[in-house]
């Protein structure tokens, strides 16, 4: 459903590219000469600077395009220049500032480390935990000359029907938020639409109405979620976000979980819900540039597919997991990825190179990938990202 073109100019492309092939090309890579795991937090366009975060020692390291170190620093987890991190990784402010978004502040550091500001916040929302991924990305943004972030959140908790047992209205949950920076208030921004499978009335996992998100560079915010694969363009317009356009993702396999099938009366059935959940089909990543739009999702098991935990109810009521399962790599399911234009799908959906681990982030026209180190015979001293380009076969 196109519902406009919106304040951002398309080109048209003319052909109809729906049975063209598409596939993924190395461009270009950067090595850093690093031993142990390094995650591709953000890339400065304008200066070719990157940066890199490593988690255990909560160290920061920005490099440029040939991989020689800039700077580097870390963080004590108990100092008061660093907070209680929730699933962001940092993220370029703008070529000499890096930004840190923890539990209720915002860190702002110079490229050797010193804190040049600090912007205490309460969150009016909950904060639920999410887990690093290429969806969880903070971005600043400018709105009527005002400087700030948007992020999103994880989706709302079912409750239990004993404590509540009328569904939850959830049309006015906002899972997309924006922070102020001259105000150091947090603002929730964007809610489900009327026409998302989340306001039926119907359970659904809490992972499955995360969103994730991206913002091109004109500022317009394209939205899907985890388990609803529609990408939603916003645009700022007369002091609220927009919508302007709409399109389905079209994945060619996604086994999402049927929420007609689970009695969350029952604690057994809705506990196994929970389990099966995590894997069920997901969106896992847009990238916004252009006339282009880049996602990936992984396709999910079949219901018969999944091998179930064992779930028992105690005399006490509660409940008890066990059993464990067996993950066979050649028969997990593949992430894939999809390539549109204006809107529109080119191509088929395609797996990611064997020499991928993992899809780290979008800058510009290209992807960003981690090595799969599995390849490597022997332990490497450097840490190899890839950048690639979706082509379309002539």
């Amino acid at each position: 459903l196109l519902l406009s073109c919106g304040s951002q100019e398309k080109t048209s492309f003319g052909n109809d590219l729906s049975n063209a092939e598409i596939y993924i090309e190395v461009v270009d890579s950067v090595m850093v000469d690093f031993l142990g795991q390094l995650e591709l937090a953000d890339i400065h366009e304008a200066s070719e600077q990157f940066l890199f975060w490593e988690y255990r020692r909560n160290l920061f390291l920005v490099t440029d395009k040939d991989g020689q170190t800039i700077s580097e620093f870390s963080k004590q987890r108990d100092s008061p220049d660093f907070g209680q991190m929730f699933g962001f990784l940092p993220f370029f402010i703008d070529s000499e500032t890096i930004g840190l978004l923890t539990v209720n502040k915002l860190f702002i550091y110079d490229l050797s480390g010193e804190l040049r500001n600090s912007i205490r916040f309460e969150e009016p929302y909950e904060w639920r935990s999410i887990s690093y991924r290429a969806g969880n990305r903070v971005f600043p943004i400018s709105i009527d000359g005002e400087e700030g972030l948007i992020y999103p959140l994880s989706g709302p908790s079912n409750p239990n029907p004993e404590d509540n047992p009328d569904f939850p209205d959830f049309s006015e949950f906002r899972a997309i938020h924006k922070l102020n920076f001259k105000t150091a208030k947090p603002h929730p921004w964007i809610s489900y639409e009327q026409n998302s499978r989340f306001l039926f009335g119907k359970p659904h996992h809490m992972v499955a109405m995360s969103p994730i998100i991206s913002v091109d560079k004109v500022g317009d915010v394209y939205v899907t979620y985890v388990q609803e694969p529609i990408v939603r363009r916003y645009t700022w317009k007369k002091g609220a976000m927009d919508l302007v356009e709409e399109f389905p993702l079209q994945p060619q396999v996604f086994y999402d979980q049927d929420p007609n099938k689970v009695d969350m009366n029952d604690m057994v059935d809705r506990m196994n819900f929970q389990l099966d959940g995590m894997e069920a089909a997901r969106m896992l990543f847009i990238h916004a540039h252009g006339d282009e739009l880049f996602t990936m999702y992984n396709p999910g098991k079949k219901e018969d597919d999944i091998q179930r935990f064992t779930v028992e109810r105690m005399p006490d009521g509660g409940l008890m997991i066990g059993g464990s399962k067996i993950i066979d790599e050649k028969l997990e399911p593949k992430d894939k990825i999809q390539y549109f234009r204006n809107g529109k799908k080119v191509g088929s959906d395609i797996e990611l190179l064997p020499q991928f681990e993992k899809l780290m982030l979008g800058s510009g026209p290209y992807l960003w990938f981690s090595r799969n180190i599995r390849m490597d015979e022997v332990e490497s001293d450097f840490v190899t990202f890839y950048k690639a380009s979706v082509k379309v076969k002539d």
